[in-house]
């Protein structure tokens, strides 16, 4: 075991210093009796083999593999890479036949790497809405041919594979039935993580908690246990225990790796704060969030206006009023925070006694006709009325 973990720590020293063909050598001395580092050492030679674009030597690599580890968990991924070539070739039926072979034929081993990617990448074959249907349509057929074959494993990868083409309400719905299927134990980390998301929007946060912990108790190195601590600390908020909902999102932040769930982690964090009475805590966890490039757009928008609103609160209008202009000079698709920063922003400038400026403020949110069915337009009318303005 020592010499096999030896061989390929020496490889990867090897690589990471530049000395691809001394890399390889070192790993290639990893022995077969320690299947797992055997494997880790296989698949890095092939990794070298394509960033080398030596795709001969790759191809014939994958395929030696396929016979001589006929029993390993990275088969499919093995299989995933030989498919990848073939669609680096312009052969696209084969490519695909290679990744439906290699599902129908592995689909079902909770073990098996690389299916839930293989899956991903086959809907890049059925492009446009035609595409989708017809892609939706065999993952349907697949999902009641594995069923009738008691193969519930893959049944809940075709589930899951349409819950991602599918709306959010129709994707939760589906996620939804997956541990009726098959026991969490045998999820992969990524279909417990969708899932766990997908109860805790619909409600059902216990079920929800048992996805998000299995991938804790059994996928501790799992990339996906971020998802889990922000999951599990979002269902604690909502259930009105903060201090726990807190711990978790310290854990969140110490394990996230540009999680999609950043966002939505900051402003349950920043409520907790408000809550609290810690308004400037929280406000600085909503400004952490105009930092998170994924969350450009609407979250940015709500942060921005809670920013400028909690300012306001706290009796400090003056810095308020950059935050509120932000929104309706450069998010002005959304209608609603438009409205609200207008009228905000103009009862700011009257808190500090600049009438000239709250004026214009409400002249030019009046201008916005568009805006005219929000229930600010008309209190800005009336403020701008009391201000001795024509609306």
């Amino acid at each position: 075991m020592q010499f096999d973990e030896a061989s390929n720590l020496l490889g990867d020293c090897y690589f990471a210093m530049g000395e691809v063909e001394r890399g390889i050598e070192a790993y290639r001395m990893t022995r077969e009796i320690n299947p797992k580092l055997f494997d880790y050492a296989y698949f890095r030679i092939g990794k070298a083999f394509k960033a080398l674009e030596e795709f001969d030597e790759m191809e014939s690599h994958y395929r030696q593999f396929l016979t001589i580890r006929e029993g390993s968990p990275r088969l499919t991924e093995a299989l995933s890479h030989l498919a990848w070539l073939k669609r680096r070739d312009g052969e696209k039926e084969e490519a695909a036949q290679l990744y439906w072979e290699a599902i129908h034929n592995y689909g079902n081993d909770p073990e098996a790497q690389a299916v839930e990617e293989m899956f991903r990448i086959l809907a890049k074959f059925y492009r446009g809405d035609e595409g989708k249907a017809q892609y939706l349509s065999l993952l349907t057929e697949l999902e009641a041919k594995a069923g009738n074959q008691s193969q519930k494993t893959l049944v809940a990868r075709a589930i899951w594979m349409q819950a991602q083409l599918s709306e959010v309400e129709r994707a939760d719905g589906l996620l939804a039935r997956l541990p009726d299927v098959v026991q969490k134990r045998e999820l992969s980390p990524i279909l417990l993580a969708d899932t766990g998301d997908a109860l805790r929007r619909l409600g059902q946060g216990d079920e929800a908690r048992e996805c998000y912990r299995t991938i804790l108790s059994w996928y501790p190195r799992s990339l996906f246990k971020d998802r889990s601590f922000a999951g599990l600390g979002l269902l604690a908020r909502s259930s009105g225990q903060d201090a726990e909902a807190l711990d978790y999102f310290d854990q969140f932040e110490r394990e996230t790796v540009q999680s999609p769930l950043w966002a939505k982690v900051l402003e349950a964090r920043a409520e907790i704060y408000i809550d609290q009475g810690k308004w400037e805590k929280a406000i600085e966890e909503w400004s952490r969030i105009l930092e998170v490039k994924s969350a450009k757009g609407l979250p940015w928008v709500e942060a921005l206006y809670q920013i400028g609103a909690t300012y306001q609160k706290y009796d400090q209008p003056k810095k308020a009023i950059p935050y509120y202009q932000r929104i309706y000079v450069l998010y002005r698709r959304w209608d609603q925070f438009v409205a609200k920063a207008y009228l905000e922003s103009g009862q700011a400038f009257e808190a500090l006694r600049m009438t000239d400026e709250a004026r214009n403020t409400y002249k030019e949110f009046l201008e916005n006709t568009h805006l005219k069915e929000k229930p600010e337009y008309q209190q800005a009318e009336t403020r701008l009325a009391s201000l001795g303005g024509a609306s």
